[in-house]
This record gives C-alpha cells, structure tokens and sequence, in this order.
C-alpha cells in the first residue's frame, strides 16, 4: 500500500469512504471544500492506495488547547474501504497519521467514535488509545445544511 497526501483528485474516493461510514448526504461539492480546507498547515488527510486505487483516508488536525502544554492531534476521519478491513490497512494509515501528529509537536492525539462502531473502538484499544472524555455536542444548524 502507497500511503501519500490527498489531492483534489481523491474527492471521489474520499467521498465514497464517508458514504460507508454513514454520511450519504455528504456531495462531492462538500467533500472538495472540505479537502481544500485540510491544505492549510495544521491539517492533513492521507490516502492509503493500492494499485492507484484509494482504498482508505484518514484526515487529521492539529491544534493548542488552553488547558495542555503541548499541542493536541485529532483524527477527524478515518475509513477504510469495506474489503480491505482487518488486513492491517488501518494500523498502517493510523501509525502514518500518528507521526504527521507527532512531526507537528503533537503530544497527545484523540479520535472520536460513533457509539455504534463497536468494532472502531475495539481497533483503537487494541493500538494503545485509551477511552478518555465524553464529547457533548450541540447543532446549530440542520446537520444536512
């Protein structure tokens, strides 16, 4: 597998992996804006590709919390493609997201869950991630908007 920095190119694929992780109402349109977006300096998405074929993304953020002496690393999204899971695909996409993360100063690297991928969190306790905060959310929006 061919890990490498997304580019514009990937929207599809990109868009396709969020669709197997629940979010068909994301379009294409979204999904480049989005992508535009991680071209600025603290953010990153990686591809794992196999054959030119982008089987996984992963997209990442790093940023300074108020109360943490180091910087803090986020995984925003991470999919692999349905075929290519348990194969080792998603430990090697997460240990190259893991030292863009580090290379960044990052100290400290969270993701979040839905609490129906019961399978994602056993994934995560399995490669060291510990379950840690709860996260409160509040929509402003419609979610579709």
């Amino acid at each position: 597998m061919i890990i490498r920095a997304a580019t514009a190119n990937d929207g599809a694929a990109i868009q396709r992996l969020l669709e197997q992780l629940g979010y068909a109402d994301i379009s294409l349109e979204d999904t480049l804006r989005n992508l535009g977006h991680h071209t600025e300096p603290d953010y990153q998405v990686l591809i794992g590709e196999i054959e030119g074929h982008v089987i996984a993304f992963i997209a990442l953020h790093c940023f300074h919390l108020m109360h943490w002496k180091e910087k803090m690393g986020r995984i925003s999204a991470f999919c692999v493609e349905d075929g290519f899971r348990s194969k080792g695909v998603g430990r090697q996409l997460l240990h190259a997201g893991e030292e863009w993360l580090g290379s960044k100063g990052c100290a400290k690297i969270e993701v979040t869950s839905n609490a129906r991928r019961i399978r994602a969190h056993q994934f995560y306790l399995n490669l060291g991630y510990t379950e840690d905060s709860r996260r409160f959310v509040k929509y402003r929006k419609s979610r579709s908007a």
